[in-house]
């Protein structure tokens, strides 16, 4: 019984901050006269991902994020997986090295301005 009224409390706070990032980019879009936004998932390195194991919880969660981006109109653009076969892009674990920022920007950009 606790179980089920924890899962229910969580689903309901869930959707209350769900429903508050559709009106903060409802706002964003009207305040600065804005016809796109963007949502990006950035690239996550080999080690990365090993490392938490949690995989499977990215692939779940982007698919949720595709449809969240499709609801509220927002374009959504995975690109966690750029460089999943070229880790020298990364400085470390988490983060990109220069040239792993630049293609990242360059990617970022093309995707969701050039469309």
């Amino acid at each position: 019984m606790k179980e089920h009224f924890f899962i229910n409390r969580y689903l309901k706070y869930i959707k209350k901050k769900l429903n508050e990032f559709s009106e903060t980019l409802k706002y964003i879009k009207i305040k600065n006269n804005l016809s796109q936004i963007c949502l990006v998932v950035p690239p996550f390195s080999e080690d990365y991902l090993k490392s938490f194991n949690f995989y499977n919880d990215i692939k779940i969660f982007n698919s949720f994020l595709n449809e969240f981006s499709k609801v509220n109109k927002v374009t959504f653009i995975d690109l966690s997986n750029i460089f999943e076969d070229n880790q020298e892009y990364f400085a470390d674990t988490e983060h990109l090295n220069l040239n792993g920022k630049e293609i990242f920007s360059k990617i970022t950009y093309k995707r969701c301005f050039k469309n």
